[in-house]
């Protein structure tokens, strides 16, 4: 009897792993066939590469190597950032034109029901159960068409009929969003004409890799729905703490859902107060705290004026971008040729005027002491005449006169010398000054030519941005 049993639960055992084995064997299949689907197209084009090409390995350097801008690493991650952001708007083209909307909130709070309510119709005709684990963006086609792209970057299109019969758990125990960035569902609906809508994973979700890439796509979107749930009564600090620092750029509205379930409009309304009290105190800004049900139509109308009075973003043009910083530099270079060009023509003046006034006082020098020479010989060889001839005579009253004009003069002269003379200091001063300025001059020089250097460069590299 006991071998007959442990027999049975030797059999229960095979079964058991035959069925786990087959049920791997499936998930297998499905994902093959899921990432084998047609890539319709791949996200890295040509001209993207081009344009990060010239961006990041021209455009930066050239920037950096040219020491303009004190505030240079600003322009770099500006650079940076309105590329990444240009990429991924033009990756999403259903985004295009559009008003973008991301959906947050926990798990059963009704997103799904929020978003029945701004389509005006069920989600879609078909069961979307998958698209639960990964952001899934919402937006007008032609036709019911399912996309994803994948982690490498493609983006392939899946079968409907067999998007639908995938079970909701196939996807147990897989972390979706590290295989799948983001599912795409279009479909013809009115209201999709100028919203875009992007559904995300609760955001109180196990899977950490689901909520980075929920925030990661939620960039592009220019307002931000949070759904509660009205039995909450409040929004939970967690959740506060994950708006703060992963959505404070993005307008919020809070959408208080279920209000159906609190009778008294007094219930109603001190959720909505307390809400409104939390976000305050939290210091997290938001538009509005707005009641919503889907089983209750009053609740409509007020969800249909937000929707109506939602601006569209101004539409970011990345080479209109890259066109005025590149006219920027070319103007902001020429301004410093010119500054340099006046620079050194000042200093060249200056040079020069230092230097004729240098030559005045060594001339002047130069020919004082000359003449104080001239004198003192004249004098020595009037005095030795003099002694030769017992002294002059004194009946020649002219030739003392003669001595005492070469005398008045020597001294003169003597004097004058003198002066110069104990001005050799300032001299050496001015002589230092000059080196310094024909230094600076020679910087400035080496500087100008830089600079046209660099005129010609930017105006090769706008040259070549057009052909891009």
């Amino acid at each position: 009897m006991e071998h007959s049993i442990n027999k049975n639960d030797s059999n229960d055992e095979s079964l058991d792993l035959k069925s786990k084995i087959a049920e791997l064997s499936q998930k297998i299949n499905n994902i093959e066939r899921l990432f084998s689907s047609p890539s319709i197209e791949f996200i890295q084009e040509p001209r993207a590469e081009a344009i990060y090409k010239f961006t990041h390995e021209k455009l930066i350097p050239f920037i950096d190597e040219l020491e303009l801008y004190p505030n240079e690493y600003a322009i770099f991650k500006r650079i940076k950032e309105s590329f990444e952001y240009w990429l991924d708007l033009n990756r999403k083209p259903w985004l295009l034109n559009k008003i973008p909307i991301a959906i947050y909130g926990k798990f059963s709070s009704g997103k799904s029901s929020l978003i029945n309510a701004i389509l005006k119709e069920e989600l879609l005709p078909i069961e979307v159960t998958p698209s639960t684990a990964v952001a899934t963006y919402i937006s007008y086609g032609d036709q019911l068409e399912i996309k994803f792209t994948t982690d490498e970057g493609s983006l392939r299109k899946v079968e409907p009929d067999y998007f639908k019969s995938l079970k909701k758990s196939f996807f147990d125990h897989i972390e979706l969003a590290a295989l799948i960035k983001y599912f795409v569902i279009e479909y013809p609906n009115e209201v999709l004409f100028n919203v875009s809508i992007l559904d995300t994973p609760g955001y109180d979700s196990g899977h950490g890799e689901d909520i980075k890439q929920a925030v990661k796509v939620a960039k592009l979107c220019d307002y931000v729905f949070w759904v509660v749930d009205i039995n909450e009564g409040q929004i939970r600090r967690d959740a506060l703490e994950f708006i703060s620092s992963e959505l404070a750029d993005k307008p919020l509205y809070v959408i208080v859902n279920k209000a159906d379930l609190k009778p008294l409009a007094k219930q109603r309304e001190d959720v909505v107060k307390n809400i409104e009290a939390t976000l305050k105190k939290a210091s997290i800004p938001f538009e509005e705290v707005l009641l919503f049900s889907a089983r209750e139509k009053e609740y409509l109308p007020a969800l249909d004026k937000i929707l109506s009075n939602l601006q569209k973003r101004d539409e970011f043009d990345f080479i209109e971008f890259i066109k005025n910083i590149l006219t920027m530099l070319k103007d902001d270079i020429g301004e410093q040729i010119d500054e340099l060009k006046k620079t050194i023509s000042d200093l060249e003046d200056e040079i020069d005027s230092e230097e004729l006034e240098l030559s005045k006082i060594t001339t002047s020098i130069s020919d004082g002491t000359n003449e104080t020479i001239e004198v003192i010989n004249k004098i020595s060889n009037h005095i030795n005449t003099k002694i030769t001839n017992n002294f002059w005579d004194n009946t020649v009253i002219g030739e003392y006169g003669d001595f005492l004009k070469l005398y008045n003069k020597f001294i003169s002269s003597f004097n004058e010398t003198t002066k110069y003379v104990l001005a050799i200091e300032s001299i050496f001063e001015s002589i230092k000054r000059i080196g310094e300025m024909k230094s600076v001059e020679a910087t400035l020089s080496d500087k100008l030519e830089t600079f046209k250097t660099a005129l010609k460069t930017v105006k090769a590299l706008q040259t070549e941005f057009k052909k891009i």
